[in-house]
């Protein structure tokens, strides 16, 4: 399937105070196409890119020159200084109300450096995702003795944070052995079956089921909203479908996971990025499986396009990891 490759050049559309339909930039009247006020800035658009005017003034004094602006809050904003899809990768800033930048990371680095990347660490909680449980072994090995099966959802509690030398592969599946307390035991578990996220067990199989219940359980406290995009179709941007005509960016930030919410609507359909930091490829296919989105035989195979079918609708299921260690799970739903 096409992907979407573009970097996007912007236009956003929000509901907001209109005070007029120009302002001042480069001593010159401007038209902008939308704006919104908050903490005594006005953000704007003007020829596709954020800018910021001073509420009293109604000039410009920081030019637009951002792909995507949260609104200003105590003094300062998030900025979307880069975006693309081909291979998602955002850079971030925050401003304050001079414009002065200060670089912020969308990415969370891995605790043990080299390998697969590890997440948690001692004293942190992890749960169970795979569906048939987890053996709880007496030792860092398969042939170590099994001394329970932790069910599927259990808490366990991480005694010691992983070390290189107890990376080990289940079937295609990278990882490490992991010390952790279960019910006042000690033991290893292989950390593949493992997740710093709840899994879902919810009725409705849906993706954005799953990740709507993470948002209300406390694990991202705010929340910013990067704009509503347009762009309109041409050979170079090859986007599929007709006509992409709305993207809207919605970033939660956390101390564990983060995930930036992309929605992208065409004629003929919805794609939507789901793109996390501080989880493993593995992790979010396996959160998806018992979720119930994807059927239960779908075997992991790394980078991959997954499809289904259900009554008049096309949906497809893909996860990359990028160089960065993001990993995108994107939808398609075509009808």
């Amino acid at each position: 399937m096409n992907r979407l490759f573009f970097s996007i050049g912007i236009l956003c559309f929000l509901t907001a105070p209109v005070y007029s339909d120009s302002l001042t930039y480069q001593g010159k009247s401007i038209d902008v196409s939308e704006w919104k006020e908050s903490d005594g800035m006005v953000k704007f658009v003007y020829k596709n890119l954020w800018g910021f005017a001073d509420t009293g003034s109604m000039k410009a004094v920081i030019p637009p020159k951002y792909s995507g602006a949260s609104d200003f809050s105590g003094g300062k904003a998030l900025v979307l200084k880069e975006f693309g899809l081909q291979t998602p990768s955002m850079k971030f800033a925050w401003i304050d109300k001079k414009g002065k930048e200060t670089p912020y990371s969308f990415s969370i680095p891995s605790k043990l450096k080299g390998g697969t990347p590890v997440y948690y660490t001692a004293g942190d909680k992890l749960y169970v995702i795979s569906k048939n449980g987890v053996n709880l072994r007496e030792s860092a090995s398969l042939n170590g003795k099994v001394m329970m099966n932790v069910p599927h959802g259990s808490e366990v509690t991480v005694s010691e944070s992983p070390s290189a030398k107890n990376a080990v592969s289940v079937g295609n599946i990278p990882g490490y052995w992991v010390k952790v307390v279960y019910n006042g035991k000690t033991g290893w578990l292989f950390d593949g079956f493992l997740s710093v996220l709840t899994p879902y067990s919810g009725s409705e199989k849906w993706i954005w089921n799953m990740v709507d219940r993470w948002k209300v359980s406390g694990i991202w406290k705010t929340h910013y909203d990067l704009g509503i995009y347009y762009l309109t179709h041409d050979d170079e941007n090859k986007i599929p479908y007709g006509q992409l005509w709305q993207i809207d960016m919605t970033y939660y930030p956390g101390t564990r996971v983060s995930l930036a919410q992309l929605n992208v609507n065409y004629e003929g359909g919805v794609t939507v990025h789901y793109i996390f930091a501080g989880l493993r490829q593995f992790e979010v296919f396996q959160q998806i499986k018992t979720a119930g989105v994807i059927p239960d035989d779908t075997v992991y195979q790394g980078d991959e396009e997954i499809y289904t079918y259900s009554t008049g609708e096309y949906s497809s299921f893909e996860i990359k990891e990028t160089e960065e260690g993001l990993v995108v799970l994107t939808t398609y739903s075509a009808d």
